[in-house]
């Protein structure tokens, strides 16, 4: 039980569903509570009692047994095809790739990333995957799991690149004689000058300095 819950949880992992799908993820939390109670209770068995254990002290595990198998009948009734359809794993066969991204998915992170565009949501230097996902009424989870396997970031390189790309378009018109490429990182949502490099970096492969001088050489006023 302990390699298919293993197996189990990173064809989920891989498949960027885990977090997404509440139903295949209770059913194997209940496995593995499952697994948990009966390994102590074998344990004992054998080193203590030589298999004489007395059936009187299996009582509380019989009781956790019935209540569990319950509650994997219960979730396992309540999934259907769209269920299947985020983890089935591909036809492939060498190694378990990303599943397919469901219509809801798709229609999700569309509506995600309209959100954070037409809102300009980066701009705030405080948001958070959890405010975020209050506001467009989604589990954290859900949110997270849905811009990793279908947009291919974390929630802070999403917004990130949304404030690198701000900050590229404002550049045009600041005036960095009276002011600072920090001051304008600040404006378009980041919140220290390290974060705010490590991002530049991350998606431009240069400094924000490096990146002034190139606008420069090529004769871009500012």
């Amino acid at each position: 039980m302990g390699i298919y819950l293993y197996k189990s949880y990173k064809l989920l992992k891989v498949g960027g569903v885990f977090y997404a799908s509440n139903k295949i993820r209770n059913i194997l939390l209940c496995f593995a509570l499952l697994w948990i109670i009966w390994v102590p209770y074998t344990i004992v068995d054998i080193m203590y009692y030589d298999f004489g254990f007395p059936p009187s002290g299996f009582y509380v595990f019989y009781i956790y047994f019935a209540i569990l198998t319950y509650g994997i009948g219960f979730f396992g009734f309540k999934i259907n095809d769209q269920t299947y359809e985020k983890v089935a794993p591909p036809n492939t066969g060498k190694c378990i790739q990303k599943t397919k991204e469901s219509k809801e998915m798709k229609s999700l992170a569309s509506s995600i990333k309209t959100t954070m565009q037409e809102g300009k949501l980066y701009l705030d230097p405080n948001l958070s995957l959890s405010s975020f996902a209050h506001m467009i009424d989604l589990h954290p989870n859900k949110v997270s799991a849905i811009i990793n396997s279908t947009l291919g970031y974390s929630f802070r390189d999403f917004i990130n690149k949304y404030r690198v790309k701000e900050f590229e378009e404002q550049l045009a018109f600041y005036d960095l004689q009276s002011r600072t490429l920090l001051s304008l990182a600040m404006e378009c949502g980041f919140n220290s000058k390290a974060s705010f490099n490590r991002a530049f970096k991350k998606f431009n492969n240069c400094t924000p300095q490096e990146f002034v001088e190139n606008y420069k050489k090529r004769g871009v006023k500012m």
